[in-house]
């Protein structure tokens, strides 16, 4: 893993400029709210491999309690681990990536949700995996990230459609019109 964990790092790294690139050149509030969104997803992964990059409890503080210690319990389980947590941070990468590339809000969303919460998953899942006595706590963070980061970008969605924020012009289908209620207003 030691080979592999600067090439991980800088991958995650990669991810969290594409999303700064997002948040500065916008072209909307929405767009950079996506951004921020998706960096917080993709730090809380780095979070987890500098914790095991370091061997410091402390990060483990800093991500609400994500845990990176020590090795797995052998080299098979290492190796999965690493297969797993590699995995994770390219999903992460190409989440980032969306969020820097697609052409609208929207679109964006689907990056920043989509990849981002399976990178973010695989990634603490396969520290946990290599870091067995913290596995637990890895699961309950992974499902943590699962359960929310969706939720987040879903309001971030609506939030965009409600404020009139435009859909690509390349768009074909916008069923958006179905979440409204019969006054006009939406739930």
């Amino acid at each position: 893993m030691s080979f592999l964990l600067p090439v991980l790092l800088g991958i995650i790294g990669a991810a969290i400029l594409l999303c700064l690139l997002r948040m500065v050149g916008g072209p909307t509030p929405a767009d950079r709210a996506v951004a921020v969104d998706t960096t917080a997803t993709v730090t809380a992964a780095l979070l987890v491999l500098l914790g095991f990059a370091f061997k410091r409890y402390v990060y483990l503080d800093v991500a609400l309690v994500y845990a990176v210690l020590t090795p797995g319990r052998g080299p098979l389980v290492a190796t999965a681990g690493a297969v797993v947590t590699t995995i994770g941070t390219l999903f992460l990468f190409l989440g980032s990536l969306g969020v820097l590339r697609f052409p609208d809000v929207y679109n964006r969303l689907q990056g920043g949700t989509k990849c981002t919460t399976l990178g973010a998953f695989l990634t603490v899942i396969g520290v946990g995996i290599m870091a067995p006595g913290w596995f637990v706590k890895a699961l309950l963070i992974a499902l943590f990230i699962l359960l929310t980061n969706p939720i987040s970008s879903h309001a971030l969605g609506r939030a965009g459609r409600k404020s009139g924020v435009p859909l690509w012009k390349g768009s074909v289908v916008d069923r958006s019109g179905s979440l409204e209620s019969p006054g006009g207003e939406g739930p």
